[in-house]
């Protein structure tokens, strides 16, 4: 996603990894989304207590922050319920679609891939499992969000720290929005519309916003570039068939 525009390269990671680990692209892809999934859970939990903890929060960021925060939960909560009553929701969908007067074959073909992507997400089923997935992801954004803090008092931008967490959340909600690669002016319109709110200097915002966004773009994309290097990778490998065996059956 920092070379790539309009985060192709969820779809570039998915259809690599699928070809070069030999699984089915449906339980590749399901994987990836439950690194999303949580993602986003840890992202609307330090979202909500920022918002909870800062009363002066307006309500014309309150709100939409709120709505879009409910949307994507009831889209998790769907995806919970889908893991763990896989049967019953697969009944449901074909029986929806037999309504629909959707052909056989293709039910058919959409009930497998739902209980291929099901076998993805099957590490949730372990609640040990699940706690550390949770907690690693919770730690990481905590972190992310810290060094957001960190970015704006080395600026001399000084608000309270759950602010952090707030801007965190209206910066990653904005980036998965598909923008042009590297996600350059999304996140410094993130940091600057969030944090009008508060009696700070503008541009110590945005040249905060630059110093925070360098540090996790260069050494992200400068790894990333040294591991293309060493494997091997081109982008046609991308772009060719996969082979039958890792193909959606």
């Amino acid at each position: 996603n920092n070379v790539l525009p309009a985060r192709i390269g969820e779809i570039v990671r998915v259809l690599v990894f699928a070809r070069r680990t030999a699984q089915p692209i449906a339980s590749v892809f399901t994987t990836v989304a439950l690194e999303r999934i949580l993602d986003t859970l840890a992202i609307l939990l330090l979202l909500g207590v920022g918002l909870v903890s800062l009363p002066n929060m307006s309500g014309d960021m309150r709100k939409p922050a709120l709505v879009v925060g409910g949307v994507v939960l009831l889209g998790v909560v769907g995806a919970v319920c889908f893991l763990i009553w896989t049967s019953t929701f697969i009944r449901l969908i074909d029986g929806a679609l037999s309504l629909l007067r959707i052909p056989t074959l293709l039910r058919e073909k959409i009930s497998r891939i739902m209980e291929t992507a099901a076998n993805g997400l099957s590490s949730l089923k372990s609640p040990r499992k699940l706690v550390v997935i949770i907690g690693v992801s919770l730690l990481q954004w905590i972190l992310n969000g810290t060094m957001m803090y960190i970015s704006l008092r080395s600026f001399g931008v000084e608000v309270p720290y759950m602010a952090s967490w707030v801007l965190l959340g209206v910066v990653a909600l904005s980036v998965a929005i598909p923008a042009a690669p590297g996600f350059f002016g999304v996140v410094q319109a993130g940091f600057t519309k969030t944090l009008q709110i508060f009696p700070v200097a503008q541009p110590a915002v945005l040249a905060a916003s630059i110093y925070y966004h360098m540090m996790q773009y260069i050494p992200v994309t400068l790894i990333g570039l040294i591991w293309l290097s060493r494997s091997g990778f081109r982008m046609h490998e991308a772009r060719s068939p996969l082979p039958a065996d890792t193909a959606t059956p």
